[in-house]
């Protein structure tokens, strides 16, 4: 599937662009999963900070194009599981050039952080790896982009997430839940 193509990216080093307009939900690329990482010791520091993505309890080395996608607080794409295949589908309609993002923090529970520079609009500034620190108006929008092992992990979380309109209960939810972690 060559819907895309490798240049210099204004987020990050390099970035994928659609070589073709997409429509809403359109599957972009599919995700080559085959290089599983048996032991994670040898990963190198580099792998983990660009190569690595740890999926439904996983660790696979990214291949091209999928490992240039870069992050953005306001993505047009996200990742979803079909038929076993991880399928990079449209969020929005894609003009034919424009950047292909995704936020990182969905299905993210990583401690990960760093400081985003993705331009958006709604940028936050910084990335936090984990989907429950993000705030919870954008955990309920990204509701029906998360992975199915992802929502399976973290029921719980979601279930409030999905049951409550208050924002406030769910904050207090969540808070608590993480505090019983430590």
């Amino acid at each position: 599937m060559q819907n895309v193509f490798i240049r210099q990216s204004r987020i990050q080093g390099r970035g994928v662009f659609a070589l073709k307009g997409f429509r809403k939900n359109e599957t972009i690329l599919q995700i080559d999963d085959s290089h599983v990482v048996l032991d994670e010791s040898a990963l190198t520091d580099v792998d983990l900070e660009y190569n690595a993505d740890f999926f439904d309890g996983k660790i696979i080395i990214m291949q091209e194009p999928e490992r240039c996608i870069n992050h953005s607080c306001d993505p047009n794409c996200y990742v979803k599981t079909i038929d076993g295949i991880r399928n990079v589908l449209a969020l929005r309609d894609i003009a034919e050039g424009e950047e292909i993002t995704f936020d990182y923090a969905i299905n993210g529970d990583n401690e990960g952080t760093f400081l985003c520079h993705c331009g958006a609009k709604r940028c936050r500034q910084i990335y936090l790896g984990d989907f429950f620190r993000l705030p919870v108006e954008l955990q309920k929008e990204y509701l029906p982009y998360l992975e199915d092992w992802f929502v399976q992990k973290h029921q719980d979380k979601i279930e409030a997430l999905k049951n409550t309109n208050d924002i406030d209960n769910v904050k207090s939810w969540i808070i608590i839940t993480n505090s019983n972690r430590l």
